[in-house]
């Protein structure tokens, strides 16, 4: 490599290798494979077998072609340190057409030649010919030397053998320059020339003048690889002066500074693999550490079979080769989301590829048909490409770890970080932002939205059962979201509404068709959920928000119980006003017969299992489902076809004969004369929405108005006998009511008096002479299902009978005290 460092030591075949003055390593590696001579060094030279030597690293082999390069032979021929020889033994034969595939190129090397679109031999060639190869991105010293040696075994058919300039290899042919030709001739890698010229390094002599003054390498970024280049190539010029060649020749201090690098390299190429400096390992880390902390890598991205974290985290357990090589993979081959998708979808050949991978697995997918008419082909042509898709993506699955699209794997586990509050839209503007997305570098891909394509490249994968590319289950759901048009909302929505239990299914269902909406507040204790999981769920399941703690079902089913009961209220009351509706909804809706929750126990609920909703709420919901409204009163401009029950039918037949107040007896009366029971009245004005209570035992049809006269025509028409009441207490703490039987309560078995005291909530067992007959139920000021101990008792009207209450023990016993009190 220095041919420089020395004169020409003249010497034998036969002579012993310890005349080449190698190192004690060197020379103990050779003999160990019993190697004494330095013709055999030369032979296993030839043959290209030297570096398979057993001990006899890269920088052995480096010293050992430097030595050699010193010595002429007895013949006087030059030794020259070709490291060509054995490769050109056997030339491949290629045509200019073939894929740079059949190159057998590094992943770095074949990375950078695919993102210019350089895709066939004769477009290498053609670069190298130009001298444009070096102008490439991601292309550094090393690569270019690669290619040129790997195509320095090729002929071409139908060509001549190919010559290739390889002036960046140690060992080849003087070149002839002068000191004014400028420092392109040199034919340095990229970073050398670039550093060069941003110090205003212009021409051949003054790289010389740098090298003879030892100033070369106080040039910043002009590190230890930089200055090998240069002394690599330098020997091989030849200086024109004139009519004069002079051959340039480096001083002792520079002589010395060589020495030094080379026995103190700590470069890749004069290392031993397994003797890669601490000091680059690091550099390595903290480059892709920084990477990981701008959100350009995901550390659980798995490259060679682990995650990123575990590589950095073993660097000081781990080989360092192995290390060493996995970072170098990282740094060197893609930079962003869109250089792996156009490899990956290079492999896959056809001028629609594109389109008809984002119309079959795209956020809006489209039939054959429909894609056919966006191309202009037939539905079976769109077929066979589709089908040539899946095929060629099993193909290239098996290209896991060439390229690892670690890029692509790094998008996806940072949307599988944000869990299920992540939405489509800020995942995209997240990995965008970063960089990790980038730019296209093909024309082809232009103007095409690089996330969609990954997103189908993934489910075309999917598709395909291959697993290794895969989207976590939050991302599905936002891409989902995503192709509805929701790309703002976030993916526990839909996730809540998938994992939801049907027990809770079935009570919103009935919660929203008896309410109209849904409380979450409510739902939320009858369900043990937090309040925002309900929300989501109410969300995912198409509700929309009505208030903070309201929702309503985007699609109105009239049939709902909730809209019958309007539907009703409208058609036999007319126009109402909001209050009036809420508290017809209060009694119209209680259908299912359940006891009402301790903490649902108040003035609006306490009629009904399900919460009833509030004027504002009620409101919206009227709007949003057609009703109308005018100065405040809400009606139906429908037709209306509900029908009234038996004994709402009883009731509006005694309004209409006796006036727009009904006192309690007169219904009694009229249920009485009917077919039905007098429990069934109660039942009736306990469900039905239409009739309104205006005073003790007077009803009115809801949003009726009525008169004083109305009302007094009612209480007048109410019990002609007087029960006299009379409540008292006995020594043992009973409570006794006296009354006087009226011909209704004979008849019905309920008697209705203000004056009786609060005895509501359980059910009383009744006794009769010491006998079980029966239970008492007191609900407000009303005593009922009294018939069967009126029977029992043979009870006359006029008689007197008392009720004793044993508070203690809920019971009551019954017994007649005579006619008008008298016993």
């Amino acid at each position: 490599m220095n041919q420089f460092l020395s004169n020409y030591v003249h010497l034998s075949p036969e002579d012993p290798i310890e005349q080449l003055n190698l190192t004690n390593r060197s020379c103990n590696a050779l003999k160990r494979v019993d190697i004494r001579t330095i013709g055999e060094v030369l032979r296993l030279f030839e043959l290209g077998r030297l570096q398979t030597i057993p001990g006899l690293g890269r920088k052995s082999v480096l010293e050992l072609k430097n030595k050699l390069a010193q010595v002429k032979i007895s013949s006087d021929s030059e030794i020259k340190t070709n490291t060509e020889t054995s490769r050109n033994q056997n030339n491949v034969f290629l045509s200019r057409e073939d894929p740079i595939e059949q190159l057998d190129l590094t992943v770095r090397s074949f990375n950078a030649l695919t993102r210019a679109n350089i895709r066939t031999v004769g477009e290498v060639l053609q670069l190298i010919a130009s001298d444009e190869l070096r102008t490439l991105r991601g292309l550094g010293r090393k690569s270019i030397s690669q290619i040129k040696d790997e195509l320095a075994q090729v002929k071409i058919l139908g060509d001549s053998e190919i010559e290739v300039n390889t002036a960046v290899i140690p060992i080849q042919n003087n070149v002839f320059l002068s000191r004014e030709d400028p420092i392109r001739e040199l034919n340095l890698s990229s970073h050398s020339f670039n550093v060069l010229t941003r110090v205003g390094i212009q021409t051949v002599g003054e790289v010389v003048q740098l090298i003879e003054s030892v100033r070369l390498q106080t040039i910043r970024e002009f590190g230890t690889k930089c200055i090998l280049e240069i002394t690599t190539i330098l020997p091989q010029v030849k200086i024109l002066n004139g009519t004069e060649v002079e051959s340039w020749l480096a001083s002792d201090v520079w002589n010395r500074l060589i020495i030094r690098i080379l026995n103190d390299a700590e470069t890749e190429s004069t290392m031993k693999k397994d003797e890669i400096p601490e000091q680059v390992i690091k550099r390595q880390s903290q480059l892709v550490r920084k990477q990981l902390s701008k959100g350009l890598l995901h550390e659980d991205a798995i490259i060679a079979e682990k995650p990123i974290k575990d590589w950095l985290a073993g660097i000081e357990t781990i080989e360092s080769n192995s290390v060493y090589e996995v970072l170098a993979t990282i740094l060197g081959s893609s930079l962003n989301i869109c250089e792996e998708i156009e490899f990956f979808l290079n492999q896959i050949s056809g001028q629609y590829r594109l389109t008809v991978l984002l119309s079959t697995y795209g956020l809006e997918p489209k039939n054959l048909r429909q894609t056919g008419e966006e191309l202009g082909l037939s539905r079976e042509r769109v077929r066979q490409i589709r089908s040539e898709l899946k095929d060629k993506a099993i193909f290239i699955s098996n290209l896991k770890t060439k390229p690892v699209l670690h890029r692509m794997q790094s998008a996806l586990l940072i949307a599988g970080d944000s869990g299920f509050n992540i939405t489509y839209e800020q995942w995209a503007q997240r990995i965008q932002s970063s960089g990790l997305v980038g730019d296209w570098t093909s024309q082809g891909f232009v103007g095409t939205d690089a996330v969609e394509v990954l997103i189908a490249t993934c489910n075309l994968l999917a598709d395909c059962q291959i697993h290794w590319l895969q989207m976590p289950e939050n991302l599905q759901y936002a891409v989902q979201l995503a192709a509805e048009g929701k790309p703002h909302v976030p993916a526990k929505i839909p996730h809540a509404r998938d994992t939801l239990p049907d027990k809770v299914k079935r009570l919103i269902n009935r919660h929203t068709k008896f309410s109209g909406g849904v409380y979450v507040k409510w739902l939320s204790q009858e369900s043990d959920r937090k309040l925002e999981e309900i929300k989501d769920i109410l969300q995912g399941l198409g509700y929309r928000v009505l208030s903070k703690d309201w929702f309503a079902p985007h699609q109105i089913s009239y049939s709902d119980a909730f809209h019958r009961c309007l539907r009703k209220m409208f058609q036999y009351c007319g126009c109402l006003d909001i209050d009036d509706i809420c508290a017809g909804i209060r009694h119209g809706i209680s259908r299912s017969g359940a006891s009402v929750p301790a903490y649902l126990a108040s003035k609006d609920t306490d009629r009904s299992v399900f919460p009833v909703p509030p004027p504002k709420v009620m409101a919206e919901i009227l709007r949003i489902s057609g009703y109308q409204c005018n100065d405040k009163l809400y009606y139906w401009a429908d037709t209306n076809d509900e029908n009234l029950s038996n004994g709402e039918t009883i009731i509006m037949s005694c309004l209409e004969q006796t006036g727009p107040v009904l006192h309690h007896t007169e219904l009694i009366q009229s249920f009485i004369e009917s077919d039905l029971s007098v429990p069934s009245l109660h039942a009736t004005l306990q469900r039905t929405p239409l009739f309104h209570t205006i005073g003790f035992g007077l009803y009115k049809l809801r949003g009726q108005e009525v008169t004083h006269q109305d009302i007094e025509r009612a209480k007048a028409a109410g019990e002609p006998q007087s029960l006299r009441p009379e409540v008292g207490y006995d020594m043992e703490g009973n409570i006794i009511v006296s009354v006087t039987l009226s011909a209704i309560a004979v008849s019905s078995g309920t008697i209705v008096c203000e004056r009786f005291p609060d005895l509501s909530g359980a059910n009383w067992e009744c006794y009769v002479n010491g006998e079980e007959a029966g239970e008492l139920n007191a609900v407000e000021s009303e005593f009922r299902r009294l018939k069967k101990p009126f029977e029992s008792l043979n009870c006359q009207l006029g008689e007197r009978v008392k009720f004793t209450f044993n508070t203690w023990e809920r019971t009551v016993k019954i017994e007649k005290e005579g006619l008008d009190g008298k016993g």
